[in-house]
Order: structure tokens, then C-alpha cells, then sequence
């Protein structure tokens, strides 16, 4: 991308927001069709869409509740229940898994897709990362922290 290019990207700030958003209601066809496809055990997956205020939590969240499946994923493969497709257990916790990760996935995609829509807040020239006479640029990194656009 040339420079002229790059600095019209940086100026349209709604670039990506209006190009997904655009595509939302062949998406949503896209998924109602895949519903179909889905075997009942998972197709619940997909039933809700679900807003995450702020993701980083849910994904430690996310992270700490998969660890207390290890045990059981140890004990049923020691065993050799993942070998037998007719191990009740076994075939339970591989759609539970399965739903937990795709319903968290599917919420990560739709919190990101929403939120690619908001517009975001410009940045005085002083408080990009790249400028040295940004009074938090450290010269070892080369960049400054992000600016926090939270609020």
C-alpha cells in the first residue's frame, strides 16, 4: 500500500466498520443456513448473540473453567473412550468442549463485529505511539503505549 493510500486508510476511520457492516444480512443468511447443518447436540451453539462489555476477562474467564476439563480429557483417552465413537462419555465431553468453544468464538466475533462499527476517537498528532515528542515515547521501545480509547 502506498503512502497516500495508507494515510486516506488512516483518515476513514468507519473503513472497516462500513465494509462489515455492509455484508451483516449475507452473513446472518449465511449462518441461519449453517444452522441447519449443525447436529443437535451443538446447534444451540448459535442461538444467542451475546455482547461482551470487555473481553479480556471472559477470556481468562474462559481459560480458567476449560482447565477443569483436563482431568476428565485424561481419564476418558487412558481409558480409551475417545477410540469407541459409542463412549457415552466420551462423546458427551467432546460436544460440551466443542459448544463451549464455539459459543465463546461466536461471542469474540460478534462482540468484535459491533464494535468494528464505533467510530474511533481521533488522535492529536502529540499522542501518536511513533512521535519521540509524545511525552510518553520511550526511546528503547521506539513508541509510546497505545492511546486508551475506552472512554
Amino acid at each position: 500500500m502506498d503512502q497516500a493510500a495508507c494515510k486516506m486508510r488512516r483518515k476513514d476511520r468507519l473503513f472497516h466498520a462500513r465494509r462489515t457492516v455492509a455484508k451483516r444480512p449475507q452473513i446472518d443468511i449465511s449462518l441461519r443456513a449453517a444452522i441447519g447443518n449443525v447436529r443437535k447436540p451443538t446447534s444451540d451453539i448459535l442461538a444467542c448473540k451475546c455482547y461482551l462489555d470487555d473481553p479480556w476477562p471472559d477470556v481468562l474467564q474462559y481459560s480458567l473453567d476449560s482447565r477443569n476439563f483436563v482431568e476428565d480429557v485424561y481419564r476418558v483417552d487412558l481409558r480409551g473412550g475417545f477410540k469407541n465413537k459409542d463412549d457415552k462419555e466420551a462423546r458427551e465431553l467432546v460436544y460440551k468442549r466443542i459448544a463451549a468453544g464455539a459459543a465463546f468464538l461466536r461471542d469474540l466475533a460478534y462482540t468484535a463485529w459491533i464494535d468494528s462499527a464505533k467510530p474511533v476517537p481521533l488522535v492529536k498528532p502529540i499522542d501518536e505511539p511513533q512521535n519521540p515528542e509524545n511525552p510518553r515515547y520511550n526511546p528503547a521501545a521506539g513508541s509510546a503505549p497505545a492511546p486508551d480509547h475506552s472512554h
